[in-house]
């Protein structure tokens, strides 16, 4: 029987951590989203990325991962 409590309070623990994260993330991403834009933008001219602002934040970090591999690999066949 204390087993079955144990394991039942400890799911309603992670079920109100993993709210509580999500809640604080969004909040986050609400209140930081021209930090975290300007963050992406200085990244994609550094890398060479076209056209950063006609992207998306999700865009963006897409086509910068695309560009730092495509560096990497570059000097990896230099080397």
């Amino acid at each position: 029987m204390s087993v079955d409590v144990t394991v039942l309070a400890a799911l309603v623990t992670l079920t109100a951590l993993v709210g509580a994260s999500i809640y604080l993330v969004a909040k986050y991403r609400r209140t930081h989203a021209a930090e975290i834009r300007e963050s992406l933008i200085r990244q994609a001219n550094k890398h060479g990325v076209a056209s950063p602002e006609n992207l998306t934040n999700q865009e963006l970090k897409a086509h910068i991962h695309e560009a730092k591999r495509d560096r990497k690999q570059g000097q990896m066949k230099t080397a």
